[in-house]
């Protein structure tokens, strides 16, 4: 008796999974239609082209104007004019505030490269996202889905799979 209430357990959650893949199925195709169209087009070109520019078009020439800025405050802050006394040669620098606003670009410049880096690695992903999720983690969850004691597991993969498909690159299109 206890096999046959596992076996008429394991049927039924053989059911539901095969149920449950169906309905995932289809949320994912509705979710996928709805998801291009309040992005217009394809969610995946759409954040591609949107972090593109960002990345290109926005950070990497604030970064590189940042640099521009602080080299050209050290050339400033370098200039010194000699004056001749009756002790010697004494120089000064009318210019010396530079140095500071040299280091303050310099910094800044280091603060603002690691962001650049995180979105071109968000660039990166999302195309990772894109090529393997609904390819490979989607079918994998649904296998791990039918396996008795895999269940839970096969259902976080299904739900990161469709998460990170259709949430993922609607974030980018909102902004």
């Amino acid at each position: 008796t206890d096999w046959e209430f596992w076996a008429k357990s394991e049927l039924y959650q053989t059911i539901v999974a095969c149920i449950l893949i169906g309905g995932v199925i289809s949320f994912a195709l509705l979710s996928c239609d709805v998801s291009q169209a309040v992005a217009g087009a394809d969610p995946f070109k759409v954040s591609d082209k949107y972090l593109h520019g960002l990345i290109w078009g926005k950070m990497v020439p604030a970064v590189q104007s940042l640099f521009d800025m602080s080299l050209s405050a050290q050339r400033k802050a370098a200039f010194s004019i000699a004056i001749p006394s009756c002790t010697g040669l004494f120089c000064f620098s009318p210019l010396a505030g530079y140095g500071t606003a040299s280091y303050l670009f310099e910094t800044l410049a280091f603060l603002v490269t690691p962001i650049s880096a995180s979105l071109l690695f968000q660039k990166l992903f999302l195309s990772f996202v894109k090529d393997t999720f609904f390819i490979f983690l989607l079918p994998i969850g649904f296998i791990l889905r039918t396996v008795p004691f895999m269940r839970e597991a096969g259902a976080y993969l299904i739900a990161i799979a469709i998460g990170f498909v259709i949430v993922f690159p609607l974030t980018y299109g909102f902004d």
